[in-house]
C-alpha cells in the first residue's frame, strides 16, 4: 500500500478473491487478526473497508486487461468474446 501511495502512476493494485469480509470470516483472516491483536475488532473492520475501495480489474495504457483470479473456465473462451461484452 505505501508503495501505491509513493508511486500512484506506476503502481497497481487488484483486490482478490479474499478481500472480501465472507470470505476472511470464513478462511481465518478475522480469526488471525483477534489472535495477534485481541479485542480489536476496528482492525478487521478497517481493512474490510480498505478492500472494498481497491479496484477488482484495470486496463493498462488501453491494452493489458489485470484481473485477479484469470478469466472464467471457458477453454474456448476467446479475448474477442471478452471484448464483445463491454
Amino acid at each position: 500500500m505505501l508503495y501505491k501511495l509513493v508511486y500512484p502512476q506506476w503502481v497497481f493494485i487488484n483486490r482478490g478473491n479474499h478481500e472480501s469480509a465472507l470470505v476472511n470470516v470464513r478462511h481465518g483472516f478475522q480469526k488471525e487478526l483477534l489472535q495477534k491483536y485481541p479485542q480489536d475488532l476496528f482492525l478487521f473492520e478497517f481493512f474490510g473497508e480498505l478492500f472494498k475501495w481497491i479496484p477488482v480489474a484495470h486496463l493498462i495504457n488501453d491494452k493489458i486487461f489485470v484481473i485477479h483470479g484469470g478469466l472464467p473456465d471457458q477453454p474456448d473462451l476467446k479475448i474477442e468474446d471478452i471484448r464483445q461484452k463491454k
